[in-house]
């Protein structure tokens, strides 16, 4: 069965949500559960780049019991990450997406040593994302990983369209998921070496 978690986020910027924001962070999250998510993706974190452990606290109390939980690459701007593991465990979260901090998982290959580590201890699973791909992904199920997130993504042309909402598209191109990439990870992450 394939799992689909769901990222929750009110607006582009910062991680620091208003009430309000948070409240209709809330409201979408219902309704993806509604429409069958199997999980969200979510963070919240103060003006000084701590968690907000009550956001986090709001968010959790209104979900069902249980339900899937996964703090996301906020955790990338957070001061202290190793000491943020546990408090995300004891908040309810059972994944942390990140890259380890750096601009993507290559950069920060040493942290997320750690921060596996920390993960393991803390029985909370450490999802590396974030420039994921075949030649990193070896090195990431190394230390120990068998969950990633990456994009598997392609420039392609966009010959159809040309500009969207008369803003021209880059080059005439756009992503899009590459079934190959994601088939080429997936085996490099199930293979037994």
């Amino acid at each position: 069965k394939q799992w689909y978690q769901r990222r929750v986020r009110g607006r582009p910027g910062d991680f620091c949500y208003n009430t309000t924001e948070i409240s209709t962070m809330l409201e979408d999250t219902k309704k993806l559960i509604e429409h069958g998510a199997d999980g969200v993706v979510f963070g919240f974190l103060t003006q000084s780049r701590m968690i907000d452990i009550d956001s986090c606290k709001t968010m959790m109390q209104n979900l069902p019991k249980g339900f899937p939980c996964t703090f996301h690459r906020a955790f990338d701007f957070i001061h202290t990450p190793e000491n943020a593991v546990q408090t995300l465990k004891d908040l309810g979260f059972s994944r942390i997406l990140t890259t380890g901090g750096g601009s993507d998982v290559s950069s920060s290959i040493d942290t997320l040593k750690e921060l596996y580590t920390a993960g393991v201890t803390g029985s909370v699973t450490i999802l590396p994302g974030g420039g994921v791909n075949e030649s990193n992904v070896i090195c990431l199920k190394e230390i120990g990983f068998r969950e990633v997130h990456s994009s598997c993504s392609i420039y392609c042309e966009d010959a159809e369209y040309g500009s969207l909402f008369n803003k021209p598209l880059p080059s005439g191109q756009r992503k899009t998921v590459c079934p190959l990439k994601v088939e080429r990870l997936c085996m490099i992450l199930q293979t037994n070496e």
